[in-house]
């Protein structure tokens, strides 16, 4: 039986801007092909949907992509660093072991913040947001920035497609706050957490080695937990899945995107996603399809619109958020 853990607010909560950051080095489903033993030509384009990613270089860090990405999500929000109570990080391949993420990017916009990072696989950002809002919500702190940024290509050997097809580096950020808005932002209504972990060997880095993952298994679970998580969000909430104006999932593929999509009753052409040209980003790619699609949206967004964010990583570990736009 899955286990659900549930945010019980008592007073509101929002996030008021949203940013994103991607290498510029684009590496394409043709030079993979041309690079890895044993990769057909065009796989990527037909299995996952996938035509480019974006990678760092050698000489670049994460840190820096992560911090370019909250500085967008300040900027959005008519912020400063000096505004923020906490950061927080959720990541799977960060650029160092210790500090925290979260502690470079603190520096970098506010050395006197809280600070720390939270790890539950690809759905380290959602758990990252249910945990600032659950610190924001009555004890005394007022913003927090929600930050995720992923280096998985440093994780993947790149004479293995299983290991290395799918991956492209990236961050995303995002700034919460208890302050009602002074303009357009989104309602953090609900968070749902759900985990299976009966079998956590199935997607594995080992130390000083590759990433590895059954993808059959790992299908199932992605279906199975995320779909259970949005379903427990409309059934609380008494929400229709046709009032769904966007969905901002994990960017894993097209195909595990369209069965949850499937599952859930929301059409595929509401999904707010960058998988076919960024690539399956790790736990960023929740947080960069919503800052993107944010932008793309934000002239048509109506008071009362819902959005839905989903994550399901290994572990399994399991999250989806509904936020409410109010104008």
């Amino acid at each position: 039986m899955l286990r659900f853990a549930t945010m019980s607010l008592r007073a509101p909560v929002y996030i008021v801007g949203a940013g994103c950051a991607h290498p510029e080095r684009e590496l394409t489903s043709v030079d993979l092909a041309d690079r890895v033993p044993g990769l057909p030509a065009g796989w990527s384009e037909q299995h996952l949907g996938m035509t480019s990613r974006h990678v760092l270089g050698i000489d670049e860090s994460v840190n820096d992509l992560t911090i370019a990405a909250l500085s967008t999500a300040l900027e959005h929000a008519h912020l400063t660093g000096d505004d923020l109570d906490m950061v927080l990080c959720g990541n799977v391949f960060p650029e160092q072991v210790v500090p925290a993420s979260a502690s470079f990017v603190a520096r970098s916009i506010n050395p006197d913040v809280i600070a720390f990072d939270v790890k539950a696989a690809c759905a380290s950002f959602i758990y990252a947001l249910a945990t600032s809002t659950a610190l924001l919500d009555g004890r005394g702190l007022r913003r927090a920035a929600v930050c995720s940024g992923e280096h998985p290509t440093a994780y993947a050997d790149y004479s293995d497609s299983r290991s290395c097809v799918f991956f492209g580096d990236a961050a995303g950020a995002v700034v919460v706050t208890t302050d009602e808005p002074a303009r357009g932002a989104f309602e953090i209504v609900d968070i749902e957490l759900n985990g299976d972990h009966e079998f956590p060997e199935r997607v594995f880095v080992p130390r000083h080695g590759y990433f590895r993952s059954d993808g059959r298994y790992s299908f199932s679970q992605v279906c199975r937990l995320g779909s259970a998580a949005i379903r427990e969000l409309f059934d609380r909430n008494d929400v229709d899945p046709d009032a769904i104006v966007g969905l901002a999932m994990h960017q894993a593929s097209q195909h595990i995107n369209d069965s949850v999509s499937e599952a859930i009753g929301v059409p595929v052409d509401r999904h707010w996603h960058n998988f076919e040209w960024a690539g399956n980003q790790s736990a960023a790619g929740v947080a960069t399809a919503f800052a993107s699609g944010w932008t793309r949206h934000r002239d048509v967004l109506r008071d009362g619109d819902h959005v839905l964010l989903a994550a399901v990583g290994g572990g399994y570990t399991g999250a989806a958020a509904l936020l409410r736009w109010k104008m």
